[in-house]
C-alpha cells in the first residue's frame, strides 16, 4: 500500500486549496514531519521574500501546527524553524520564535542548530542578518536563564559559520552574543568564535568586553 507521503505534492494549481488544509495533513504524521515540512521549504521559503499570501499562510499553517504538537524536530524541521524565524513575515517570525520559547524547556530545539542554518544562510546572502538580531532583541533575549544559555548558543553557532568577510549588522550580532556571555557568567573558549572575532579584530578578553 502507497505511503501517505506517497499522496503528499504540494503543486502550484492547488497551493491556494492546500494552505487551508495544511495543518490537517501534519496532524496526520505528527511522529516525522520532514518530509512535507521540506515540500514546504522548496515550495515557499526557496526565497527571502514570501512570493505570495498562499506561501505566506501555508508557513503560518504549519507554524501553527509545530506549536501546537510539540515535538522534537529534525534537521529538515530545524532548517524550516531558523528560515521562518528570519522571514519577512512578522507573524511566521513571530509563531517561529514562540516555538522556539517552547521548545528551549523540552529540549526539542537544537539552538545550536538554528545558528548554524542562520550562519549558512548569511554565507549565500539569503536574508539580512538584522532580521534575526532584531528578533532576538526584542521576543528572546531575557526570557529565562535557560533561554539566555540556549540563545548564547544560538548566537555563538551563528558566529562561527558566518563568512570570513564581515557582513552587513555583524557588529550588532557580536554585541548581542557577548552581552549573552556576560549575562549567564560564561566565557568565550570555542576555537572556531575565538578565530573568527580576531579575524573581525575584535579582541575578547572577558565578558566585559565592550566593542
Amino acid at each position: 500500500e502507497p505511503l501517505i507521503y506517497d499522496h503528499l505534492h504540494i503543486t502550484s494549481t492547488f497551493l491556494s486549496v492546500e494552505d487551508r488544509d495544511i495543518r490537517r495533513i501534519l496532524f496526520l504524521i505528527p511522529n516525522n514531519p520532514e518530509p512535507l515540512l521540506a515540500l514546504a521549504i522548496h515550495k515557499c521559503l526557496e526565497h527571502s521574500q514570501f512570493w505570495s499570501e498562499i506561501d505566506k499562510r501555508l508557513v503560518i499553517e504549519l507554524l501553527r501546527g509545530l506549536h501546537e504538537l510539540d515535538r522534537p524536530l529534525g534537521e529538515t524541521g530545524h532548517l524550516f524553524m531558523a528560515t521562518a524565524l528570519v522571514c519577512s513575515d512578522k507573524t511566521a517570525a513571530s509563531y517561529a520564535a514562540e516555538i522556539w520559547i517552547q521548545g528551549v524547556p523540552s529540549q526539542n530545539i537544537d539552538s545550536a542548530l538554528i545558528g548554524r542554518v542562520n550562519g549558512l544562510h548569511q554565507q549565500v546572502e539569503f536574508i539580512p542578518l538584522k532580521r534575526l538580531n532584531d528578533l532576538v532583541v526584542s521576543r528572546l533575549l531575557g526570557i529565562s536563564s535557560l533561554h539566555n544559555k540556549a540563545l548564547e548558543e544560538m548566537m555563538g553557532s551563528l558566529l562561527k559559520h558566518l563568512p570570513a568577510k564581515p557582513v552587513k549588522h555583524l557588529k550588532k550580532a557580536i554585541q548581542i552574543y557577548l552581552e549573552l556571555v556576560a549575562l549567564n557568567g560564561s566565557s568565550v573558549k570555542d576555537q572556531s568564535i575565538m578565530k573568527q572575532l580576531d579575524r573581525w579584530g575584535i579582541k575578547y578578553n572577558s565578558p566585559a568586553t565592550v566593542l
